[in-house]
Protein backbone atom coordinates (compact mmCIF):
# COMPACT_ATOMS: atom_id res chain seq x y z
CA UNK A 1 0.00 0.00 0.00
CA UNK A 2 1.79 3.03 -1.25
CA UNK A 3 1.57 6.24 1.54
CA UNK A 4 1.31 9.70 -0.55
CA UNK A 5 1.88 13.06 2.18
CA UNK A 6 0.03 15.92 0.08
CA UNK A 7 1.96 18.22 1.72
CA UNK A 8 5.11 20.03 1.67
CA UNK A 9 5.46 20.69 5.40
CA UNK A 10 9.06 19.48 6.73
CA UNK A 11 6.96 19.42 9.88
CA UNK A 12 4.98 16.98 8.52
CA UNK A 13 7.19 14.83 6.63
CA UNK A 14 9.39 14.71 10.25
CA UNK A 15 6.73 13.75 11.93
CA UNK A 16 5.74 10.88 9.42
CA UNK A 17 9.52 9.64 8.97
CA UNK A 18 10.34 9.87 13.05
CA UNK A 19 7.35 6.78 13.22
CA UNK A 20 9.40 4.93 10.27
CA UNK A 21 6.19 5.05 7.26
CA UNK A 22 7.60 5.01 3.95
CA UNK A 23 5.75 7.51 1.80
CA UNK A 24 6.23 9.87 -1.03
CA UNK A 25 5.29 13.37 -1.04
CA UNK A 26 3.26 15.73 -3.59
CA UNK A 27 2.46 19.20 -2.89
CA UNK A 28 -1.06 20.14 -4.82
CA UNK A 29 -2.06 23.66 -5.67
CA UNK A 30 -5.46 23.59 -3.81
CA UNK A 31 -7.46 26.72 -3.58
CA UNK A 32 -7.28 27.34 0.49
CA UNK A 33 -10.05 30.18 0.25
CA UNK A 34 -12.61 29.25 2.80
CA UNK A 35 -14.66 30.82 5.42
CA UNK A 36 -16.43 29.59 8.88
CA UNK A 37 -15.64 28.17 12.25
CA UNK A 38 -11.88 27.14 12.07
CA UNK A 39 -12.41 23.28 13.08
CA UNK A 40 -14.48 23.31 9.82
CA UNK A 41 -12.23 24.87 8.06
CA UNK A 42 -9.34 23.03 8.39
CA UNK A 43 -11.49 19.73 7.97
CA UNK A 44 -12.62 21.14 4.23
CA UNK A 45 -9.25 22.01 3.77
CA UNK A 46 -7.49 18.95 4.42
CA UNK A 47 -10.07 17.33 2.64
CA UNK A 48 -9.82 19.77 -0.45
CA UNK A 49 -6.02 18.99 -0.58
CA UNK A 50 -6.66 15.09 -0.64
CA UNK A 51 -8.52 15.44 -3.46
CA UNK A 52 -6.37 18.12 -5.33
CA UNK A 53 -3.42 15.92 -4.99
CA UNK A 54 -5.91 13.07 -6.28
CA UNK A 55 -6.65 14.79 -9.47
CA UNK A 56 -3.26 16.10 -10.46
CA UNK A 57 -1.88 12.97 -9.81
CA UNK A 58 -4.30 11.12 -12.17
CA UNK A 59 -3.99 14.06 -15.02
CA UNK A 60 -0.16 13.57 -14.95
CA UNK A 61 0.60 10.00 -14.54
CA UNK A 62 3.88 9.94 -15.39
CA UNK A 63 6.74 12.50 -15.33
CA UNK A 64 8.42 11.78 -12.15
CA UNK A 65 10.38 9.25 -11.81
CA UNK A 66 11.40 9.03 -8.16
CA UNK A 67 10.64 5.93 -5.45
CA UNK A 68 8.78 5.62 -1.94
CA UNK A 69 11.53 6.67 0.32
CA UNK A 70 11.13 6.70 4.56
CA UNK A 71 11.14 10.32 5.07
CA UNK A 72 9.63 11.81 2.25
CA UNK A 73 12.73 12.54 0.42
CA UNK A 74 11.06 12.29 -2.59
CA UNK A 75 9.26 15.74 -4.04
CA UNK A 76 7.26 16.29 -6.89
CA UNK A 77 5.65 19.92 -7.22
CA UNK A 78 2.21 21.01 -9.06
CA UNK A 79 1.30 17.09 -9.12
CA UNK A 80 3.89 15.20 -11.02
CA UNK A 81 3.56 11.84 -10.18
CA UNK A 82 5.47 9.87 -7.90
CA UNK A 83 6.85 6.49 -8.93
CA UNK A 84 4.74 7.19 -12.69
CA UNK A 85 1.10 7.30 -11.53
CA UNK A 86 -0.89 6.42 -8.97
CA UNK A 87 -1.42 3.07 -8.15
CA UNK A 88 -4.30 1.10 -6.51
CA UNK A 89 -4.60 1.16 -3.32
CA UNK A 90 -2.96 4.11 -2.40
CA UNK A 91 -3.51 6.36 0.84
CA UNK A 92 -3.18 9.90 0.24
CA UNK A 93 -2.76 11.86 3.68
CA UNK A 94 -3.46 15.70 3.77
CA UNK A 95 -3.41 18.43 6.39
CA UNK A 96 -4.32 21.66 7.41
CA UNK A 97 -3.11 24.03 10.58
CA UNK A 98 -4.79 26.76 11.42
CA UNK A 99 -3.97 29.30 14.59
CA UNK A 100 -7.27 30.78 16.54
CA UNK A 101 -7.48 33.38 18.75
CA UNK A 102 -11.10 33.60 20.56
CA UNK A 103 -12.56 37.52 21.30
CA UNK A 104 -16.08 37.62 23.00
CA UNK A 105 -16.87 34.26 21.05
CA UNK A 106 -15.85 35.48 18.10
CA UNK A 107 -12.49 33.40 16.28
CA UNK A 108 -9.68 35.19 14.58
CA UNK A 109 -7.79 32.93 12.44
CA UNK A 110 -4.22 33.63 11.98
CA UNK A 111 -2.63 32.03 9.03
CA UNK A 112 1.08 32.76 7.71
CA UNK A 113 2.08 35.85 8.07
CA UNK A 114 3.08 37.74 4.44
CA UNK A 115 5.84 39.91 6.44
CA UNK A 116 7.51 41.32 9.01
CA UNK A 117 4.91 43.40 10.21
CA UNK A 118 2.36 40.76 10.03
CA UNK A 119 4.08 38.24 11.91
CA UNK A 120 4.66 41.12 14.84
CA UNK A 121 0.99 41.96 14.55
CA UNK A 122 -0.02 38.07 15.00
CA UNK A 123 2.48 37.72 18.11
CA UNK A 124 1.37 40.70 19.67
CA UNK A 125 -2.03 38.97 19.26
CA UNK A 126 -0.77 35.99 21.19
CA UNK A 127 1.48 36.95 23.46
CA UNK A 128 0.33 36.81 27.10
CA UNK A 129 -2.84 35.11 26.40
CA UNK A 130 -4.43 31.30 25.36
CA UNK A 131 -4.53 30.81 21.77
CA UNK A 132 -6.37 27.37 19.89
CA UNK A 133 -4.26 25.68 17.27
CA UNK A 134 -6.56 23.37 14.97
CA UNK A 135 -5.56 20.82 12.51
CA UNK A 136 -7.68 18.93 10.09
CA UNK A 137 -6.71 15.49 8.50
CA UNK A 138 -7.99 13.73 5.91
CA UNK A 139 -6.98 10.00 4.67
CA UNK A 140 -8.47 9.10 0.71
CA UNK A 141 -8.24 5.44 -0.06
CA UNK A 142 -7.70 5.18 -4.37
CA UNK A 143 -9.01 1.97 -4.89
CA UNK A 144 -9.00 -0.01 -8.46
CA UNK A 145 -12.28 -1.06 -9.92
CA UNK A 146 -12.24 -2.69 -13.60
CA UNK A 147 -8.60 -1.00 -14.05
CA UNK A 148 -9.12 2.52 -13.29
CA UNK A 149 -8.30 4.53 -10.05
CA UNK A 150 -10.67 6.25 -8.30
CA UNK A 151 -12.20 7.86 -10.82
CA UNK A 152 -15.97 7.56 -9.39
CA UNK A 153 -16.78 8.30 -5.85
CA UNK A 154 -17.37 4.64 -5.22
CA UNK A 155 -13.67 3.97 -5.78
CA UNK A 156 -12.58 5.56 -3.01
CA UNK A 157 -12.95 5.72 0.70
CA UNK A 158 -12.52 8.96 3.21
CA UNK A 159 -11.22 9.26 6.67
CA UNK A 160 -10.88 12.42 8.22
CA UNK A 161 -10.69 14.26 11.80
CA UNK A 162 -9.92 17.21 13.33
CA UNK A 163 -7.52 17.78 16.81
CA UNK A 164 -7.49 20.85 18.77
CA UNK A 165 -4.63 22.06 20.93
CA UNK A 166 -5.10 25.36 23.39
CA UNK A 167 -1.19 27.28 23.46
CA UNK A 168 -0.79 29.63 26.45
CA UNK A 169 1.69 31.92 25.40
CA UNK A 170 4.22 33.77 27.98
CA UNK A 171 3.82 37.75 28.37
CA UNK A 172 6.82 38.71 25.16
CA UNK A 173 8.47 41.94 24.98
CA UNK A 174 8.51 44.44 22.22
CA UNK A 175 12.25 43.33 22.22
CA UNK A 176 11.88 39.62 22.24
CA UNK A 177 8.86 39.45 19.99
CA UNK A 178 11.20 41.54 17.16
CA UNK A 179 14.20 39.12 17.67
CA UNK A 180 11.96 35.92 17.21
CA UNK A 181 11.18 37.49 13.68
CA UNK A 182 14.89 38.00 12.87
CA UNK A 183 15.19 34.02 13.66
CA UNK A 184 13.27 34.42 10.04
CA UNK A 185 10.77 30.92 11.86
CA UNK A 186 7.86 32.96 11.08
CA UNK A 187 7.41 33.59 7.92
CA UNK A 188 5.86 29.64 6.93
CA UNK A 189 4.31 29.05 9.74
CA UNK A 190 0.33 29.79 10.82
CA UNK A 191 -0.01 32.14 13.59
CA UNK A 192 3.76 33.42 12.63
CA UNK A 193 5.71 30.58 15.55
CA UNK A 194 6.97 27.20 15.09
CA UNK A 195 6.91 25.37 18.84
CA UNK A 196 9.14 23.12 17.71
CA UNK A 197 12.07 25.39 16.97
CA UNK A 198 13.40 28.36 18.97
CA UNK A 199 9.49 29.49 18.90
CA UNK A 200 9.10 27.34 22.48
CA UNK A 201 10.53 29.97 24.22
CA UNK A 202 7.85 31.80 23.60
CA UNK A 203 5.26 28.84 25.04
CA UNK A 204 4.33 29.02 28.45
CA UNK A 205 2.19 25.53 28.33
CA UNK A 206 0.40 23.42 26.18
CA UNK A 207 -2.75 21.32 26.62
CA UNK A 208 -3.36 18.88 24.66
CA UNK A 209 -1.37 17.19 21.68
CA UNK A 210 1.47 18.44 21.05
CA UNK A 211 2.01 17.47 17.41
CA UNK A 212 -1.84 18.94 16.69
CA UNK A 213 0.67 22.29 16.84
CA UNK A 214 2.79 21.16 14.54
CA UNK A 215 0.89 20.03 12.06
CA UNK A 216 0.24 16.23 12.19
CA UNK A 217 -1.88 14.19 15.27
CA UNK A 218 1.08 11.99 14.70
CA UNK A 219 -0.43 9.11 16.70
CA UNK A 220 -4.52 9.91 15.98
CA UNK A 221 -3.05 9.86 12.55
CA UNK A 222 -1.05 6.62 12.95
CA UNK A 223 -4.28 4.91 14.35
CA UNK A 224 -5.99 5.95 11.53
CA UNK A 225 -3.95 4.38 8.97
CA UNK A 226 -3.78 0.95 10.85
CA UNK A 227 -7.19 0.80 10.47
CA UNK A 228 -7.16 1.06 7.05
CA UNK A 229 -4.24 -1.53 7.11
CA UNK A 230 -0.79 0.35 7.13
CA UNK A 231 1.68 -1.53 9.29
CA UNK A 232 2.45 0.88 11.52
CA UNK A 233 4.53 -1.19 14.20
CA UNK A 234 6.38 -2.86 10.97
CA UNK A 235 5.73 -5.32 9.27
Amino acid sequence: MRIILASGSPRRRQLLAQVGLEFDVVVSDADETIEGHPHDQVAALARRKAEATRDLLLSRGSGYGGDAVTGGNAVASGGAAIGGSLVADTLIVAADTLVAVENGGVHSVLGKPADAHEAYAMLSALQGRKHTVYTGVAILRTQSVDGQVGLHPCDETLSSFVESTDVYFRTLSDAAIRAYIATGEPFDKAGAYGIQEKGALLVERVEGDFYTVMGLPIARLCVALEKMGVAVWGA
